[in-house]
């Protein structure tokens, strides 16, 4: 019988240490991008009394879906959750995805820059959304790139 209780025991610890799941994150929900964009001498282009007016600051998604209304808080910090309440759009599993977001910005008339995202999400061993690689691209130019899990992406642009 004690041969039999201990490789029981062995075989319960290997299984609950395997698995780490995080019931309090949810990727579709909980994925964000934090950026601050700069001109070329280091200036926050989006703080208050700087170059773009916070109130004209908004991100959309390939579908016009507004995806982050502004405005941008005082310390000029844009935080965007792509797939949060916007209707009922999915990260889709198992596949190589190609995102495109437009920051529209305006100073003397209309200035959008582009996001990409580039990235595959599986289902991992806790039956959990998490991306295999992530690249995210700011006007063609990669800044970004990570593989496995990412929860969120912090960036400062230069524009």
């Amino acid at each position: 019988m004690k041969k039999l209780i201990l490789p029981l025991i062995i075989t319960i610890f290997v299984s609950l240490s395997s698995c780490k799941c995080n019931e309090d994150f949810d990727l579709d929900r909980d994925f964000f991008v934090w950026l601050e964009l700069y001109d070329e001498s280091g200036t926050n282009l989006l703080k208050i009394t700087s170059y773009y007016h916070p109130d004209s600051v908004k991100i959309y998604d390939d579908d016009s879906n507004l995806v982050y209304p502004g405005p941008v808080p005082g310390d000029g910090g844009v935080v965007f959750e792509p797939y949060h309440n916007v209707g009922d759009r999915e990260i889709p599993l198992d596949q190589d995805v190609t995102e495109y977001f437009y920051l529209h910005l305006i100073e003397q008339g209309l200035d959008i820059d582009t996001f990409k995202l580039e990235y595959r999400a599986i289902l991992d061993d806790c039956n959990e959304k998490q991306f295999t690689y992530l690249n995210f691209y700011y006007n063609e130019k990669l800044v970004y790139q990570r593989e496995n899990w990412a929860r969120g992406i912090t960036l400062g642009l230069t524009k």
